[in-house]
């Protein structure tokens, strides 16, 4: 949509959550749990489980470096910017990943990270209004995850006053 915004994407889990019935659970990982948050502070959510929300937020802001990439018909660079830049994976990691089947997809879809990077960076400065969110609520984050997204699940475990958290062995 020419209007994205995080919000927009709650309201879509939201919908998905009206027709799954009373007692499911919201899930997000990445972007997506961050999109959860966004829904359950516009409307209760039965339980929460989040997995990695990106909310150091690309403290480092890197939209307009992504948005370049795009416009200069580079995608696959961009891709390799994000992921080294803004998910912090090791280059060596993004080249595993490049050689792999999944890099088409990724690629695929580069035209939205710039949109999605620019809402992150947008929300960075008011992460305390999800203090509000009151439901049960599992935070999950990999063992050898970036320190970034290590720090993005402490600080939503000091706000949300109904959070544990679950560090995944090995991942």
């Amino acid at each position: 949509a020419p209007h994205h915004s995080l919000a927009r994407e709650g309201d879509d889990f939201l919908a998905v959550l009206s027709c799954a019935g009373p007692d499911a659970a919201l899930m997000g990982h990445s972007y997506g749990a961050v999109c959860a948050l966004e829904a359950a502070l516009v409307r209760p959510v039965r339980r929460l489980i989040l997995y990695e929300p990106p909310l150091h937020a690309l403290l480092n802001p890197i939209s307009d470096q992504l948005q370049i990439l795009i416009d200069s018909q580079k995608p696959d660079a961009m891709v390799r910017f994000f992921l080294t830049k803004g998910v912090e994976l090791p280059e060596q990691a993004v080249d595993a990943l490049e050689r792999s089947p999944a890099w088409a997809g990724l690629v695929a879809l580069a035209s939205t990270l710039p949109r999605e990077v620019r809402a992150l960076e947008e929300t960075i400065g008011s992460i305390d209004r999800y203090a509000a969110i009151d439901c049960p609520t599992l935070l999950v984050v990999g063992e050898h995850s970036s320190a970034g997204l290590k720090d993005s699940v402490e600080r939503l475990s000091a706000l949300l006053h109904n959070a544990t958290t679950t560090v995944l062995r090995g991942q």
